[in-house]
């Protein structure tokens, strides 16, 4: 027996496929949404206004039963929609929690 077939029989078996993912989504722990308060918000609204396509950006934001972080170049701020795209991730201006502008991005 070549040394590959006999290395092939010690592979492990997975016989529940999909199994091992689905334990891992259960164990997650679900972040509840934080309230925004008034000052941030209105702190939130002023980032948002002054932002414009091309500024570089980091945005803290939720997303289903956790925070995410995201980076990058703000590809387009729709105020009439209400979301910003960053790198091709379309965030609602209602799940923000945090917001930093560095600018155009060169």
């Amino acid at each position: 027996m070549s040394d590959k077939k006999r290395a092939v029989q010690f592979l492990p078996f997975n016989g529940l496929r999909g199994y091992d993912e689905m334990i891992r989504k259960k164990r997650k722990i679900k972040e509840p949404k934080k309230e925004i308060s008034e000052r941030r918000a209105a702190f939130l609204d002023l980032m948002i206004r002054s932002m414009s396509r091309g500024d570089l950006i980091r945005c803290i934001f939720y997303k289903e039963d956790h925070y995410e972080e995201k980076s990058g170049i703000a590809s387009k701020v729709d105020e009439i929609k209400k979301e910003i795209v960053v790198n091709d991730k379309t965030i609602p201006f209602s799940d923000i929690w945090e917001l930093h502008d560095w600018g155009r991005a060169k």
